[in-house]
């Protein structure tokens, strides 16, 4: 009946989006620019929109997590199609209380955008 917390952390600007039961997104906003968290429930709860789905006839619960590059072209950001991650929470025999780190591939990541025109108008 209680909240789980799903955590991103990052070292270069990411949008994260957690995909939850009955077509939810959540955007977890970071106020650091490192971490990004978002509570989510195992049933109906008025305190966070996210609720983890539950796989048919099992102890299995779990939501998508996309991960998408954020990078600045001309003064806009432009958003990576991303990766995306499963995120499962499992009660029974083989339960852990965390998950490994997953290291991400940063060859996916867009670039900044390097080449500005100092030219006169």
């Amino acid at each position: 009946t209680g909240l789980s917390t799903i955590n991103v952390l990052s070292d270069f600007p990411v949008v994260v989006e957690v995909f939850c039961k009955n077509g939810v997104v959540a955007r977890p906003i970071t106020t650091d620019g490192v971490t990004y968290i978002q509570k989510a429930a195992f049933e109906d709860n008025s305190s966070t929109p996210c609720v983890f789905e539950e796989m048919k006839e099992s102890l299995v619960y779990r939501v998508k997590v996309r991960v998408s590059w954020k990078t600045r072209v001309k003064g806009i950001y432009l958003k990576g199609t991303g990766k995306y991650y499963t995120v499962t929470c499992i009660y029974g025999e083989k339960a852990h209380n965390t998950s490994q780190a997953i290291e991400i591939d940063s060859s996916y990541q867009i670039y900044d955008e390097i080449i500005q025109n100092k030219g006169s108008s």
